[in-house]
């Protein structure tokens, strides 16, 4: 009798009974999938500043993937009183869990930050103008 290829007992069910090819395919679909959703990932708010106007919330947090990464501090734009989104930040985010001013004047936000490299730097959202600055203790 001649041995059978890896996709030949997929297909045939050899590896769990009913298991197929196009069932393995998809649980290894879904599996990747939960593992870079936002699912995985859980958001700590720490300061919500509104905009002069009222429009808008400007929100630091600190993003926590799990075990495997570490913290990061961020921004986001969300509108007056909305809950902060299970997202990444769509402003800033630093790589690491530090301190971040926000100031608001008029329809600029100013963030300050310390001495590292963002992993995200928007410089304008809507109409709402965003300006970077060193963090001074």
């Amino acid at each position: 009798m001649r041995p059978r290829t890896l996709a030949a007992q997929l297909n045939r069910g050899a590896l769990g009974g009913s298991l197929t090819l196009v069932k393995a395919t998809a649980l290894l679909s879904i599996a990747a999938a939960a593992c870079t959703s936002s699912g995985l990932c859980g958001n700590a708010e720490q300061t919500r500043v509104a905009s002069p106007n009222g429009a808008w919330d400007a929100v630091v947090f600190v993003r926590d993937c799990g075990a495997t990464t570490g913290f990061s501090s961020q921004v986001s734009l969300v509108p007056n009183g909305a809950k902060l989104p299970n997202e990444p930040g769509n402003v800033f985010a630093l790589p690491l869990r530090s301190n971040i001013d926000l100031r608001w004047t008029k329809d600029t936000l100013w963030v300050a930050y310390p001495h590292a490299t963002p992993t995200l730097q928007e410089h304008k959202i809507n109409s709402i103008v965003i300006v970077y600055a060193a963090l001074v203790p």
